[in-house]
């Protein structure tokens, strides 16, 4: 088997579904704003095969060539979604372990050892944090 050392190029997109926990709010008049809990899922998919250690992912690049990952791990900073009038609504991320001082780490491999052991690893693929304020999601 030929062995795949092209750059891979892969988009991660997010799923179209996001997890909004109402948040508290003071309730007076105030001019107090509510806060709410978000979960943003995302997928890594080559074509339409998710990627993941022994996954075959083929039809990649302009010539086609299939081949396998080794790794496949990302990092994410200033997340902003946008609301159905166009606002931009910044996501304060939450500090867990894939997520600190306003960084998450998105990880795709699920075997240790650069996808060489036979031994699972913890993987993640969401983003959890807090937006001010209320997300009106266009469908």
């Amino acid at each position: 088997m030929k062995r795949f050392n092209t750059t891979l190029a892969l988009a991660v997109l997010t799923a179209p579904v996001l997890v909004a926990c109402g948040g508290g709010s003071s309730g007076g008049g105030g001019g107090s704003t509510s806060t709410t809990e978000i979960s943003i899922p995302f997928a890594a998919r080559a074509n339409n095969t998710d990627i993941a250690c022994g996954a075959q992912l083929t039809g990649l690049g302009t010539d086609f060539a299939s081949g396998s990952i080794r790794g496949f791990a990302l990092y994410i900073h200033d997340v902003v979604l946008i609301n159905s009038d166009e606002s931009e609504m910044p996501v304060t991320l939450a500090d867990n372990d894939w997520q600190n001082s306003g960084v998450a780490l998105l990880d795709y491999q699920d075997k240790l050892d650069n996808c060489a052991s036979d031994n699972s690893k913890p993987t993640n693929s969401t983003v959890a944090g807090t937006i001010e304020g209320t997300l009106i999601l266009l469908v």
